[in-house]
């Protein structure tokens, strides 16, 4: 039996272009027992080192579900999905994983 996660890709014969292999699809080879389960990836939570912090604003600019508040900056884990927008746009690398 494969694994198949949630969103995984698969080799489209073109060089770097991967393609999601779509739910039901994943769904069917369940059904027809070529897999055995889907499994949902984990939703990674971030928070705002405070002393590498720069207060330039560049995550609260980039956050779609407004997770981030300024004075201090601080990321609300229950608001944040995990999309990781603010770390790729954060100048100092102040956005950090939170360890579970």
């Amino acid at each position: 039996m494969i694994r198949f996660d949630v969103g995984a890709t698969i080799d489209t014969g073109e060089p770097g272009i991967p393609e999601t292999i779509p739910d039901n699809v994943v769904s069917a080879w369940i059904a027809e027992g070529f897999a055995s389960q889907v499994v949902e990836p984990p939703v990674v939570k971030y928070r705002i080192n405070q002393d590498d912090c720069v207060e330039c604003a560049a995550c609260i600019e980039v956050c779609a579900v407004e997770a981030i508040t300024p004075d201090p900056y601080s990321i609300d884990e229950d608001i944040c999905n995990g999309c990781a927008e603010c770390v790729a746009v954060c100048p100092v690398e102040a956005i950090e994983p939170i360890e579970e």
